[in-house]
């Protein structure tokens, strides 16, 4: 999306690391920073026939919108999110999309800690030296209406 104003000396491939990739619905729904747009988009779908994951079938129709089937295979939830965070203009539907059902980030730091952060505390965040390791998203029970618009 923006162009790289230094070219990186060196790539990092990270997409096996298993932590990562890791999916669990107790006691909350986590989904590791490595999961494709694609692979969250088909959980949603697949989680929202249980009544307090209802609204990821809203989240997955919307993820059906952003961007193309390449990118979607390709773009991870939290390499969309550090989009974000470099670039606050940045357009986000996941961003915006998480912030509505109150999803939180666990990102771990440099000392090997830990932290649980909202995704407004997120943006303000010095990410140096700490990587999004796994988004968790709320239970939300029939009483939420979740609805989402194409930013």
């Amino acid at each position: 999306v923006y162009r790289r104003k230094v070219e990186p000396k060196i790539y990092i491939d990270i997409t096996g690391i298993k932590e990562l990739r890791t999916i669990s619905t107790e006691p909350t729904l986590v989904l590791g920073g490595s999961v494709s747009l694609t692979e969250a988009m088909e959980l949603f779908y697949d989680l929202s026939k249980e009544t307090q994951y209802a609204y990821t079938k809203v989240l997955a129709d919307h993820i059906d919108l952003i961007a193309n089937v390449p990118v979607r295979n390709a773009g991870t939830i939290a390499g969309n999110l550090s989009i974000k965070h470099q670039y606050n203009e940045f357009p986000s539907d996941m961003f915006l999309m998480l912030e509505t059902v109150g999803a939180t980030l666990n990102i771990l730091q440099k000392d090997g800690k830990t932290i649980n952060v909202t995704l407004r505390q997120y943006l303000k965040l010095d990410m140096n030296q700490k990587i999004i390791i796994s988004i968790s998203l709320p239970k939300l029970d029939s009483t939420y209406a979740v609805k989402t618009f194409k930013v």
